[in-house]
């Protein structure tokens, strides 16, 4: 089974499945390519009907990072105020920041650039966590725990 299907496409990934010699392969994904065994094809109209997604969805860009990041913070805020007026069952919002990778040039927006500016926005560091393959600040955190203070994750 595959998930995201449709981003195998380089020889490596191609082979690799070749190697493993399977029966079949059932491959999940949101956007098939040309040429794909389409067996199942969900509209957004029905998701909504069964209650599994929430239409409208509103995007929004920003031509600085750091503007993008503060309608993140003012909307994660937003969230809790609403979450803490719902009775019953216990709601954290938990923004997911995602940076780039380190270059060489110097263009990219880095873990530490992003964890720098939710600090110098008073955010308190106890609420900010960096999941990368180079480090888990995640390991033994329950998130779901009314204790947990993290709101931020920066991936």
């Amino acid at each position: 089974m595959i998930d995201e299907g449709h981003k195998m496409t380089t020889k490596l990934s191609i082979d690799f499945l070749k190697d493993l010699n399977p029966s079949f392969i059932i491959e999940y994904t949101a956007t098939p390519r040309g040429g794909s065994n389409v067996l199942v094809e969900i509209h957004a109209s029905e998701l909504k009907e069964e209650e599994m997604v929430k239409i409208p969805i509103v995007l929004e860009s920003a031509m600085e990072w750091q503007n993008a990041l503060i309608r993140g913070i003012e909307k994660r805020i937003e969230l809790e105020k609403d979450a803490k007026k719902i009775k019953g069952e216990y709601i954290r919002p938990i923004t997911l920041l995602q940076a780039q990778p380190k270059s060489q040039d110097g263009h990219t927006i880095t873990v530490e650039q992003i964890k720098d500016f939710l600090l110098e926005r008073k955010i308190p560091a106890d609420e900010i966590a960096v999941k990368t393959s180079v480090k888990n600040e995640l390991l033994g955190i329950d998130l779901f725990s009314k204790n947990c203070k993290i709101r931020y994750i920066i991936t």
